[in-house]
């Protein structure tokens, strides 16, 4: 648990981080091989070079890693404090930054710090408060998103600011990127919205609606995010966003329609960061699951590197990282029972699914594909005053399963599983310990139901 209440604290935390002490120009190449499965700590930036290689910005131990199309791991920086952001431009330099400096590594190794922060809390005259996103276009050019602000800065270190927003509304700009004709995206994680930026200089919301939370897709207005954080684009105009508290990556068209592809709300923990490389691979920086994936251009996930981390489960769920645990307890013999879903059901999308058995040894899973639940399972609800008790079942061939829970005031409420054959319970099995129950299964609205 302690490693899932640090991501999360360092998500909500890094509008504040400030600049740590730098490197000044040095050689800093110095190749030390790595497991590919090697932990990750916190990857929060994830970038892509004409090379095919991929860089990670790991904030935890204050690293860069440099991953070889052959999967080779080696350290590219340990200089920078507290890394966030990483970018490529088409020389191969490298751009680092931590929320106030920005620094670049050339192809030769060199080190040398572009811009640095006075370092001082609370001081007006600091150059960035707190650099949410970096991308750079063909010509070299470096775009940076701090708070509030778009910049523009030239190779010769000439900063223009693009666009200001109004001080009276709140905002927290983040992921930045620029497609081939020089149009600009950015996300706005308070606002939940995606914006477009024209080389004339006009600002439009390309999709999502301003302070409206939701996850569903659309077109432009109609879209909605959750804290969207990182942002890509492709060859086509199509312009990539990880929707970070939805769990997912959206896509968005050149005419603004948006659609989450498939399986990342189910498959991902937190994605914070995405690249794409120049076959169209997408590439995931994943604090959640402490994991960079890879989403090839037919939308197959794969785990690129890392160890996708069991920290944030609720023992003794049967359910995975990503999922959420409506309900879970131990019974006797040592085995659990899980109703294990997706962390968002709506009329929609969304899934459950019953098991039983051991972590790393499932006896059984039902429904074996994931489905909605509206087609499959059925819940009972019992409301009193005090006491609330509810039953979620689901059917194969002639068994039912049917976990039950009862929360209200009072002692030994009862908690568990039972199973019937032909409407004849043959087997039952109350918690004996651990019980983890999420809100009374699920919301009610969207799965079939008998009330009374």
């Amino acid at each position: 648990m302690e490693r899932m209440t640090r991501s999360i604290a360092a998500l909500a935390s890094v509008l504040g981080i400030m600049a740590g002490a730098v490197a000044m120009p040095e050689n800093n190449l110095n190749p030390v091989p790595l497991a590919i499965d090697f932990s990750f700590d916190l990857p929060f930036g994830v970038a892509s070079d004409k090379a095919g290689n991929i860089y990670v910005a790991d904030l935890g131990p204050d690293k860069v890693y440099r991953i070889s199309p052959a999967r080779k791991v080696d350290i590219l920086s340990d200089k920078l404090y507290r890394p966030l952001h990483v970018a490529t431009d088409a020389a191969g330099n490298i751009y680092l930054s931590n929320g106030g400096t920005i620094q670049k590594i050339e192809p030769s190794g060199v080190v040398t710090t572009l811009i640095e922060s006075d370092n001082k809390v609370g001081s007006v005259n600091r150059t960035f408060r707190s650099i949410g996103g970096m991308a750079i276009d063909k010509a070299g050019n470096i775009y940076v998103t701090d708070v509030d602000t778009v910049s523009k800065i030239s190779p010769s270190g000439k900063m223009l600011t693009l666009i200001v927003a109004p001080r009276s509304q709140s905002h927290t700009f983040r992921g930045i990127a620029v497609d081939g004709v020089n149009n600009i995206y950015f996300a706005d994680e308070y606002n939940h919205t995606i914006h477009k930026i024209t080389p004339a200089g006009a600002m439009t919301t390309l999709a999502g609606a301003t302070g409206q939370i939701g996850d569903a897709d659309g077109a432009g207005g109609e879209a909605r995010f959750n804290g969207p954080w990182g942002v890509a684009t492709d060859s086509t105009g199509n312009v990539y966003v990880a929707d970070t508290r939805n769990g997912s990556i959206r896509r968005i068209t050149p005419a603004g329609t948006v659609s989450t592809l498939a399986g990342t709300a189910e498959a991902l923990g937190q994605p914070v960061d995405l690249a794409l490389d120049q076959t169209g691979n997408i590439y995931l920086a994943d604090i959640g699951t402490q994991t960079i994936y890879k989403i090839s251009p037919t939308e197959k996930i794969s785990v690129f590197a890392g160890k996708p981390d069991e920290y944030g489960h609720r023992n003794p769920s049967l359910c995975r990282f990503n999922e959420r645990t409506y309900f879970s307890c131990s019974v006797k013999g040592g085995k659990t029972v899980s109703v294990c879903g997706s962390r968002i059901i709506n009329e929609s999308r969304g899934y459950l699914q019953y098991r039983f058995g051991k972590r790393g040894a499932i006896e059984l899973a039902l429904p074996e594909t994931l489905e909605h639940p509206s087609k499959l399972f059925t819940q009972t609800n019992d409301k009193e005053m005090r006491i609330q008790s509810a039953t979620l079942t689901i059917k194969k061939g002639l068994f039912a399963y049917t976990a039950y829970s009862t929360q209200g005031i009072g002692s030994d409420l009862p908690n568990g599983v039972f199973v019937t054959k032909n409407n004849k319970k043959v087997a039952d099995m109350p918690c004996t310990e651990n019980v983890v129950e999420g809100d009374m299964f699920f919301d009610e609205a969207v799965i079939k139901r008998n009330t009374e």
